[in-house]
Order: C-alpha cells, then structure tokens, then sequence
C-alpha cells in the first residue's frame, strides 16, 4: 500500500515539474489523450523498472530478514510464488495507469497560460 501511494505522488509530482513542458505540447495542438499517453508511459516505465527491483529486494532482503524473525514463532512460507508476483506487478500497472490518468485530469483542468506561468 505504502509503495502503491509512493507511485501515485510521484506521478503527480513528476506532472508538476512538467507543467510548462504539459503546456507546450498543449499549446501545439496536444489534446487530453495525447498527454495523458506521455504521463501514462512515464507511469508504466517507472512500475517496469520498480517491479523487478521490488522482487529482487523481496527474495534477497525482505524474506530472508522476516524469516530469521519469525523462526522461533512459527513456520510460514514466505516466498512469493510466480502467479503472486504476476499479480501484483499487473496491480502495479494498473495503478500506475490510473495515477497518470489521475495527473493527466489535473494538469488539463489547467489554462495553457497558467501552465507556462509556472516555469
């Protein structure tokens, strides 16, 4: 949950640092699809890049720690198995989708004017 947020934030930051460049692709003739399409590719090359390190660092860092705590308490399986990890990386792109959709309507809610200004 907490790295789902993360992704959102910075999303929308990214969308805000980008105002001024959001409204020269505006001002030439760039609709609500065609940005929401930039930010959805930033969106889905930040969770492809972040879903294979999120894997790496659960089977090396995170389970092996959680297990040598838990060993004394009880005896669970704390490896993910490939149909978990396909499940959250599709969650992870269809969050990152819905969080470029998210920044694409708050930054087109936004005059060209205002988003030149901004620089």
């Amino acid at each position: 949950v907490v790295c789902l947020y993360v992704l959102v934030q910075a999303l929308v930051l990214l969308a805000r640092e980008r105002r001024s460049t959001i409204a020269v692709l505006r001002a030439g003739g760039a609709g609500q699809r065609e940005v929401r399409r930039v930010l959805a590719g930033a969106s889905l090359l930040v969770a492809v890049l972040a879903a294979p390190l999120a894997v790496l660092l659960e089977l090396l860092l995170l389970g092996p720690a959680t297990s040598r705590l838990a060993a004394g308490y009880v005896s669970l399986p704390l490896r993910a198995s490939g149909m978990e990890i396909a499940a959250v990386a599709l969650g992870l792109v269809g969050i990152a989708l819905a969080s470029a959709a998210i920044a694409a309507r708050r930054i087109g809610r936004e005059t060209v004017v205002a988003g030149l200004a901004s620089e």
